[in-house]
């Protein structure tokens, strides 16, 4: 049996939680999701420690060996932790996709308040310099 730990993203019922499920196989687990949530979920990570964690999302996928979910959701918050400037962080907040694993839970309270920590640092001027050469899509 596999444990397959499902996430909820910003705007969804159970934004910021998780619901675990566990079935014959990944797969099994991601239809019993389908059938209990629609599609009002984010991210699929399946595993226990020792086996592969898939960290899945229709526009994202990443896969580390041998960690749990948990380790896998510190991974996040230590690259979080590592990201050098507001002008890295606002591309990630503009660009990466609704749900993504850096916007749900405790790693995006996390990314709220690094991203914010790095903004103050700078003077109005320069945050609206930085927003300018983000962009926007």
């Amino acid at each position: 049996m596999i444990k397959s730990y499902f996430t909820f993203g910003c705007g969804q019922k159970h934004e910021g939680g998780y619901h675990v499920i566990e079935g014959e196989d990944p797969e099994a687990n991601r239809k019993e999701m389908f059938r209990r949530f629609g599609t009002q979920w984010s991210f699929q990570y399946d595993g226990e420690k020792g086996e592969k964690v898939i960290v899945e999302h229709p526009a994202h996928k990443v896969e580390w060996d041998g960690i749990t979910f948990e380790e896998a959701q510190q991974k996040l918050k230590q690259r979080i932790n590592s990201m050098s400037s507001y002008k890295q962080m606002l591309c990630f907040w503009r660009y990466l996709p609704a749900g993504h694993a850096y916007f749900q839970g405790e790693v995006e309270a996390l990314f709220c308040k690094v991203m914010e920590g790095k903004k103050q640092q700078l003077s109005y001027v320069e945050q609206v310099t930085v927003s300018k050469e983000v962009g926007w899509k």
